[in-house]
């Protein structure tokens, strides 16, 4: 299992954008600076009024496969 931490900070507007299918993927910058790409959809409940905002953990296989993800700070 491969882990990473991301900070995101997407805007709600920007979040329309994957609900009404002009994106489906999120591409995000770890902090050791490798890019990973992963589904749109694992963010759904982690949705607030300012859109998502915060720290995160995510996980994927060693086949490259989503596992999961996890706030760990706002």
């Amino acid at each position: 299992m491969n882990r990473a931490e991301i900070r995101l900070n997407i805007p709600q507007q920007t979040l329309m954008q994957y609900y009404e299918g002009g994106a489906s993927a999120v591409i995000a910058e770890t902090r050791g600076g490798k890019r990973i790409q992963f589904p749109a959809r694992h963010l759904r409940q982690f949705v607030g009024p300012e859109g998502v905002v915060g720290a995160f953990i995510i996980e994927w296989t060693d086949e490259n496969e989503f596992a999961a993800l996890r706030r760990i700070a706002n």
